[in-house]
């Protein structure tokens, strides 16, 4: 997977400063997702497809929706109606 995911991350601060630019949103950084992929999920009906990748972005775990190889939806991952954390290894 090559896509890359450019979060807008107006007034939150980083540790990475030499990954971060400003865009038109304010502060941006650009994530590389193979190095971030926990876990995938292929859901599909016979009309089409998603695949569905569970990423981890500063300890926090998210849900990201593909369609081919487009992201279309990104959502908070929760596991037992809480907001799930990353484990070491997947950071």
């Amino acid at each position: 997977m090559t896509a890359a995911l450019s979060a807008a991350l107006i007034g939150v601060p980083s540790n990475d400063v030499q990954g971060q630019a400003r865009g038109p949103l304010g502060l941006e950084r650009s994530i590389v997702l193979d190095a971030l992929v926990i876990e995938t999920i292929r859901v599909e009906s016979r009309l089409q497809a998603w695949t569905l990748r569970k990423v981890c972005i500063d300890g926090q775990a998210y849900w990201i929706g593909f369609s081919d190889t487009t992201p279309t939806s990104i959502s908070p991952a929760f596991k037992d109606g809480r907001a799930e954390q990353c484990s070491q290894r997947a950071r």
